[in-house]
């Protein structure tokens, strides 16, 4: 009976918060794989202005495939952002935002926003030059630097709402992906905004 029900993620147990000040150096975000018992095989790094979240994906683990839009079939990188950290909502707003990030070119595509809204709260997605990283390749893995402005971020504006929520998940092929947040076994990550960890942008 009890051994049958499937294993649950310690992360699921926790709320995870962060509170950032704006510099010009990284930000380095906690590793939590210990937590999740799995392999610490990314560094995340981060760092923001009034205008522009950015972020930084060191990935230890030999680049083999990029898959789109089934990206969590190869190798690439899931990022989920509410603008204004909404956990009393418990479906997608406007201000939600899930991107997809590739280490490697597939039909001319290297980023999108593919954001699954359930009502009329939608937002106008970003053209895909608009987010589109940068990458750089070694024989054990590969770096990719996302710069996110404004003007692709619906109702990002950190003067007057200082606190976003933001989760992550890193996949390589053929292997278990890594989570920032809750762990996608657990529940559906990208339609429970409520569940993502919270950023606190100190100016």
């Amino acid at each position: 009976m009890l051994k049958d029900l499937p294993a649950i993620s310690p992360a699921s147990f926790y709320s995870f918060s962060l509170s950032i000040k704006k510099k010009k150096s990284w930000y380095v975000l906690p590793d939590i794989a210990s937590l999740e018992a799995e392999d610490s095989f990314v560094t995340i790094k981060f760092r923001f202005t009034e205008d522009e979240l950015s972020f930084r994906f060191e990935v230890d683990h030999p680049f083999q495939e990029a898959v789109f839009p089934q990206v969590e079939k190869g190798d690439g990188i899931e990022l989920f952002l509410d603008t204004r950290d909404m956990k009393n909502a418990k479906a997608i707003t406007k201000f939600c935002h899930h991107f997809v990030f590739l280490p490697a070119e597939v039909d001319g595509i290297w980023a999108a926003e593919v954001t699954k809204f359930r009502s009329d709260e939608t937002h106008p997605y970003p053209d895909h030059e608009q987010i589109k990283p940068q990458v750089s390749h070694t024989k054990n893995g590969y770096a990719l630097e996302v710069l996110l402005t404004k003007d692709t971020l619906f109702g990002y504006d950190p003067t007057t709402f200082s606190r976003i929520g933001f989760a992550c998940r890193v996949h390589r092929k053929g292997k278990t992906p890594y989570f920032f947040g809750p762990d996608e076994r657990d529940l559906s990550l990208a339609s429970a905004p409520d569940t993502w960890p919270s950023v606190h942008l100190r100016l």
